[in-house]
């Protein structure tokens, strides 16, 4: 039985999957195809249709998507502050551009694979700020998409 690959929006902004110029065939962040495909010696230094590297750190693993896309392309690849603030939980902050939109993961055990969206961040300027207000976890593991 096939499964449903999940993109992000394969008929496009019309609702007409006949025309691809709107269709996002990335995958959705639910998709069964992340992390699923067969690393290959040739896929080394090789890219996907955007540019982007083919093996990237997806939900769990750096293991190839099945797809024409990598899932972890959209994730920011920068330095991210992170900076306890006692009772009131732990700040994360980052570059942006003024015009993006931020989701925040976290994830208590990066071998379960288990990443919980805690929320949305519009940009903050050429600096965005999100405090996690969670104060009872020992530890925790954060990661950053653009949307």
């Amino acid at each position: 039985m096939a499964k449903d690959p999940r993109f992000a929006d394969p008929d496009g902004a019309d609702d007409d999957p006949a025309t691809f110029e709107d269709n996002d065939y990335h995958l959705d962040d639910r998709s069964p195809c992340i992390d699923t495909g067969k690393n290959e010696a040739w896929m080394t230094g090789a890219f996907d249709l955007e540019g982007n590297p083919r093996i990237l750190f997806g939900l769990s693993s750096a293991t190839v998507d099945m797809g024409a896309y990598e899932y972890g392309a959209p994730f920011i690849f920068g330095i991210v502050s992170i900076q306890t603030q006692g009772a009131a939980g732990t700040q994360l902050t980052w570059s942006s551009r003024p015009a993006d939109t931020y989701t925040i993961w976290s994830c208590l055990d990066l071998l379960s694979g288990q990443w919980n969206e805690e929320g949305t961040v519009p940009s903050q300027g050429q600096t965005t700020a999100w405090t996690d207000p969670d104060t009872t976890a020992a530890r925790k593991f954060y990661r950053i998409k653009m949307k």
